[in-house]
Order: C-alpha cells, then structure tokens, then sequence
C-alpha cells in the first residue's frame, strides 16, 4: 500500500452559485511544480463554513482524517476562510497541523494576506478576523434577504427594477387568506383556514403562519424601527399588520409552540405490525396530540403518542428494576482498576518524555533559553500529564465511593428511575432496540445485555391506561 504524504489542494465555495475557477487560479503554479501522484484534491461545495461545523463537513473531516494518519504533506488553501471561518475551529486545526508537521500554504496573493506561520497564537489572531468577516457576511446576507429576497410566496420579482410586485396566480387567494386570518376566533378556526389554504398556495402551515406574522407583506421592515420598503407593493397596509399581530398574535404563538412541542416528541420510530414499514407521525395542533398511524394496503393501525408513551415509561421502570446491579458495580469496578492502570502508565510516560526534554534542553549548547516553560513541546507534555492526573483522582474518588456504600443498589436505581423521569428518550435508546405495532397489541423488543435479567415478557394494556 502507498502510504506517500500527499500535497493536498483544498478550494471551498459557500453556495451552488459560486465558482472555484479563481481558487483552482491560484494554486496552478503550485499543482504544475509536482508529479500528478503527489496531488490530492479535495473541493467543498455549497458549504457554508459559517452555517455548518466541522462535523457537519464531510470533505473537512476526510482532511483531518489524513492529516491525523500522517497521511499530507503541504496543504494548500486560498486563504484561511477557504478551511474555516469559527476561530476556535481553526485554531484546533492549527494545532493539528503543527502536531503532524504539515506545512500550510495560502495561494492568494496581494491585498495585504499573510502567509501561514509556526505561531499558534498569531494563528488563531488572524483566525480571529476570519471570524469577524464570517459574520459580518452572515449578517448582511440576512440584511439583505430580509429587503431583498430571493423569493418570496405571492411575489414576482421585477430584477431590472429590484421590485416586488404581487404575483398574479397567487395574488387573489392571498388576499383572501389575509382576510380570513384576521376573522379566526380560536385555535380550531385557524386550523381550518390554514389546512384549507395549505392546499391552495401549496406550502406548509408553519409557512403561513410566517406569512401572517411578515411586516415585508405591509411594505415595511420592522427589525430594527418602521422601515418601509418602497420596492415592495404591500398586501396590506403597516396599520392592519399591527392590528393582526396584537389581536391574533397569541394564536399564531400558541400554533407554533405546540406544534415543535409535538414534532420533538417523535422519537420512538415504531414499524407497523402488519406491513412491516416505518409508521407515520401524525400532529392534530387542535388537540394538542400526535399519533403514530399506518394503513398501506390494510386494515389501519393507530397509537397515540401519549399512550406508546407511558406503556415506555412501564416497560423501562420495570427493566431498571430487573438490572443486575450487583455484576454491573462489580464489573465497572474493575473496569475503573485496569483504566487505572493504563493512566498511570501513561502518567509515567509523560514524566519519561519530559525528563527527556529536560536533558536535551539542559545538555544542548545553543538550545537553551530562560522561557523553556513558555515552549509549545513542554507545556502540552504538562497539560497532558495533568490531565491524567485529573482523571486518576476522579476515579479514585469513584472507587472510593462505591467502595463504602453499602445501599448502591438502591442509589442507582433512583439515579436511573430519576433519568427516566427527566430524559426518557435516553434511557429508551439505551434499552429498546424495536417497537412494533399491531392493530390489538404491540411487541417492544429489548437490548439483550449480561444485567437484564428475568424481565416479564407480557403486559396487558388497555386504552386510556397501563396496566
């Protein structure tokens, strides 16, 4: 296996209308000084390095992965935007660079850039700048967007002009869905209009909704003051929007908090007994309820979210009651001794490695210099060793503890019971594998794991409780 540090040419576009045409420019001259086979591409596209972290960046974490595994030589980039715009990433990443020696290379020329340095702290003060444009970027965008949008429902806009005109097809209906929304008298009512419209104008409700609760509709921005906007034709004038939002705002509220309220519920992902498939996720924002349905080519299965959930709540109380608590202490007791070893190891290590940099410093003739605490080298061998030293005392604080208690059994339930209460999602990921749903009955199937044991295989439930 070839195993040749590679010289990789990073180029980075934050949306699908930009071209990388001057980032591949610039690096021309350094690509045409080597082989074809030294040559590594890696090319982001429509990736906005404000808007997604590293771990949401695919080609970004396939960068890092070579340079963990020693894999680059010289990495090249337009300019230090091009890899990241957060300072605290790039400052890591900095730091990563220097620990595997790849050199860094910026292909822009002029305008005042300055090339990579070895400096980690004037690094992360140029990354700093990165940062602050990054978002001033992003706050012009949403500026601009909010008095110029690239689209916006019952609008055409006149590009020559930079105007807003209301769109013909959509115009009426609009109209009338403003008219209507200003008559609702209660949550039911609103639903209605908005199923009714949904369908009409071919969007979502949370989108009407949003559409409602616009001033760009009356011709104004009222972000920051009244601020009208003359190149938009209002639906409505900046009086009835007022009048809309101080006499239906709490409905449109109300719509929307129960409605995240009800879609952050969905967490279970039952199969459908009968075909086999994922259930639907159903919200009723009138009730106030959501439900898991299905009816492909069958009979129609239905739970209530309320339901499915406490019959959970059962099953994982009953299932921390059946854990083996006495092997699970035992177990993460010698867990706790051998991970103690393996630190204390790693702490004698450390100590080797800086007895060794403190003879060569000691030793060299030209080496020496009166800040060797203020060196890079040394202070991530002390940092490191302190951790350590950190860890060990925290486990042994642990095995301590478990050592004299004599009710831990008892301890830990509470501790889960008490989870269970207050993160159930996380407990029902840690022991549920399935959950599948028949017309009459539902089978939930259980991690199988050495602490669960004798856990009851039947529970009779009945509509409206668990019994």
């Amino acid at each position: 296996m070839n195993h040749e540090k590679k010289h990789v040419f990073f180029r980075r576009v934050s949306t699908t209308g930009q071209s990388l045409t001057m980032q591949q420019s610039a690096d021309l001259k350094y690509r045409d000084k080597l082989l074809r086979h030294q040559v590594l591409l890696i090319e982001e596209s429509a990736i906005s390095a404000n808007k997604k972290s590293t771990d949401e960046r695919p080609e970004m974490q396939r960068l890092i992965s070579l340079i963990k595994n020693n894999r680059v030589d010289t990495l090249y980039a337009f300019d230090r935007t091009r890899l990241f715009r957060d300072t605290f990433e790039g400052m890591e990443f900095t730091d990563l660079c220097l620990k595997h020696q790849v050199k860094i290379v910026y292909t822009s020329e002029g305008n005042g850039h300055i090339q990579s340095t070895q400096d980690i702290f004037l690094e992360s003060f140029l990354g700093m700048f990165s940062d602050m444009e990054g978002k001033n970027i992003a706050r012009r965008t949403h500026e601009a967007n909010k008095r110029y949008p690239p689209k916006k429902l019952g609008y055409t806009k006149i590009k020559e002009k930079k105007s807003y005109i209301p769109d013909e097809k959509k115009e009426t209906i609009l109209k009338s869905y403003f008219a209507e929304v200003n008559e609702i008298t209660d949550m039911e009512h609103l639903c209605t209009i908005l199923n009714r419209y949904q369908k009409e104008l071919k969007c979502s409700a949370e989108r009407l909704i949003s559409i409602a609760q616009d001033p760009f509709y009356a011709g104004f921005d009222l972000e920051n003051g009244e601020n009208r906007l003359p190149h938009v034709t209002p639906y409505m004038t900046l009086q009835r929007h007022k009048k809309l939002q101080e006499e239906k705002g709490h409905l449109f509220t109300t719509y929307k908090k129960r409605l995240e309220k009800q879609k952050s519920q969905d967490t279970f992902a039952p199969i459908c007994g009968l075909c086999k498939k994922p259930m639907l996720y159903r919200i009723s924002v009138i009730e106030n309820k959501s439900n898991y349905s299905c009816s492909r080519k069958h009979e129609r299965v239905l739970m209530q979210f309320d339901d499915l959930s406490r019959i959970i709540q059962q099953l994982l109380q009953e299932t921390i009651k059946n854990l083996n608590f006495k092997k699970l202490l035992y177990d993460s007791t010698l867990f706790f001794r051998n991970y103690k070893k393996k630190l204390v190891m790693e702490a004698k290590a450390i100590d080797h490695q800086i007895k060794k940099y403190m003879e060569n410093l000691i030793l060299s003739t030209n080496g020496y210099s009166p800040h060797w605490k203020d060196d890079l080298a040394y202070k991530k061998l002390k940092r490191s060793k302190e951790e350590r030293e950190l860890l060990l005392k925290g486990l042994d604080e642990a095995n301590e503890y478990m050592a004299n208690q004599k009710n831990m059994r008892e301890k830990l339930e509470t501790l889960l019971t008490d989870r269970l209460k207050e993160n159930s999602p996380w407990l029902f990921s840690l022991f549920v594998r399935n959950i599948v749903i028949y017309p009459n009955s539902l089978d939930v199937e259980v991690s199988n794991f050495d602490y669960l044991t004798d856990l009851q295989k039947e529970f009779v439930y009945e509509v409206g409780e668990v019994s």
